[in-house]
């Protein structure tokens, strides 16, 4: 298997996991939490936003592709129907991490893995913020073509702490596997 299939293969894989554990393990506990009306759709723990950080600081624009089949997959599994809602959101969605480490490059700050920066967890938290920001006004806005009444502000500001979130705790699962595979190898 060549080298970008199994990259396509991993991120693919690592979002609608990330997706399924949310829906199955995050969801029902915050269900019971707060009320359904309170969150909607939104998760206080998103982690697929932290698998979009990790591809894209690690491969870049190869990113986009796997991440974008793994939202439209998401979508349909959880039963979206319009077909224009789930492109426009998985677009928005695979494209607003790249967007913010490409306005970093043009700013001549590179962010990317092998950049002349070290990302540290400051710089991955600001990537969250800023592209959940991005991907939160998507969104919100593929979501309320199909959902009257939608309260946009509110949406967004739910979308933007469970992206944070979800990042944070996905770096730290990441760094955690990182060191258990580090210590096997005698690294």
């Amino acid at each position: 298997m060549n080298r970008s299939l199994q990259i396509f293969a991993v991120i693919l894989s690592a979002y609608l996991l990330t997706v399924l554990f949310v829906h199955f393990s995050i969801a029902p506990v915050q269900s019971v939490i707060f009320s359904s009306y309170y969150l909607g759709g939104a998760s206080l723990l998103f982690l697929p936003h932290g698998v979009r950080i990790m591809a894209t600081w690690c491969v870049r624009a190869e990113a986009v592709l796997p991440l974008f089949l793994g939202e439209v997959i998401a979508w349909v599994i959880f039963g979206a129907t319009s077909i224009d809602s789930i492109f426009l959101s998985a677009l928005v969605g695979s494209l607003s991490v790249l967007l913010v480490f490409e306005m970093f490059k043009l700013a001549n700050v590179n962010l990317y893995y092998g950049g002349e920066i070290q990302f540290t967890w400051r710089l991955a938290i600001v990537i969250a913020f800023v592209s959940s920001c991005l991907n939160s006004v998507g969104h919100t806005f593929a979501l309320s073509l199909s959902i009257p009444d939608y309260n946009i502000f509110v949406e967004i500001s739910k979308f933007v702490v469970g992206d944070v979130l979800g990042t944070f705790v996905t770096f730290l699962v990441g760094m955690h596997i990182l060191r258990i595979v580090r210590l096997q190898k005698g690294f």
